[in-house]
């Protein structure tokens, strides 16, 4: 009774359409994914302990992508637009467990992403095709992690409760043009951050909280847009250094 497992066969279908490339209108054709999942959902000790895995391969048919390319006034002008990029890959694993006693709860979860394009071929401005398979599959990371804890104490003056959580993410290939793969800067590097919080509970409509995010005042760049045959160059967002602040809850009834 505490134990399942179960098999996922479905299809998606994005439709295709009309768009501006620059001064003229490009079309791109319908997406259609085939998606097959296999899992398993497990309770113990009570259904305090939960533990859920998946494994996954998402097959796509000409899959819509964002890309770039130069415009006639120089590497300056970048024209954006929505394209496809034949056929490609996104398969994976999933876990993910939770903990939860009297007044801890612990939540941790992993994931791996294998993502890459079978057929990718672009065709630029000027009538010539640039074969684009080789290239990283774009804002996918290979590898993602997870956990938190969190107690909860009541006191005379109502419920406290602290929590510690951590993220991480591998690189992410953040590129849209088609000599952006040449160009080192189009890979951001992994992220790994620590946040707390604590939440003071007076009553059933107050909630008072503090927190600090990015404790180890950590440089990390969260995302970004390289053109490598544009500007040769890359724009980096940086997440935000160390902050904290307050958080002041009240619900009517």
């Amino acid at each position: 009774d505490s134990f399942m497992v179960y098999l996922t066969l479905s299809e998606g279908y994005k439709s295709g359409g009309l768009g501006l490339r620059g001064k003229r209108l490009n079309t791109f054709e319908p997406e259609i994914v085939a998606n097959t999942e296999v899992g398993f959902k497990f309770d113990a000790l009570d259904s305090r302990w939960r533990l859920n895995g998946a494994i996954y391969r998402m097959d796509y048919d000409q899959i819509q992508v964002q890309q770039a390319e130069t415009g006639p006034g120089g590497p300056t002008d970048v024209i954006l637009f929505l394209d496809n990029a034949g056929s490609a890959v996104v398969q994976g694993a999933e876990l993910e467990t939770t903990l939860a006693f009297d007044q801890l709860l612990i939540r941790a979860s992993m994931g791996y992403t294998d993502a890459y394009y079978n057929e990718y071929t672009v065709f630029l401005a000027d009538g010539s095709q640039f074969d684009r398979s080789d290239e990283p599959f774009a804002v996918v990371p290979e590898h993602s992690r997870s956990l938190s804890i969190q107690y909860r104490f009541q006191t005379p003056v109502g419920m406290i409760t602290p929590r510690l959580s951590y993220s991480y993410r591998s690189e992410i290939f953040v590129g849209l043009d088609a000599k952006a793969n040449l160009y080192d800067g189009a890979t951001l590097g992994g992220q790994e951050l620590y946040n707390a919080r604590v939440s003071w509970i007076p009553s059933d409509r107050w909630r008072v909280s503090a927190y600090v995010n990015n404790i180890k005042d950590s440089v990390y760049f969260g995302g970004g847009v390289a053109l490598g045959d544009n500007l040769g160059t890359t724009t980096k967002a940086q997440i935000p250094p160390r902050h904290f602040g307050l958080e002041f809850a009240y619900q009517w009834e």
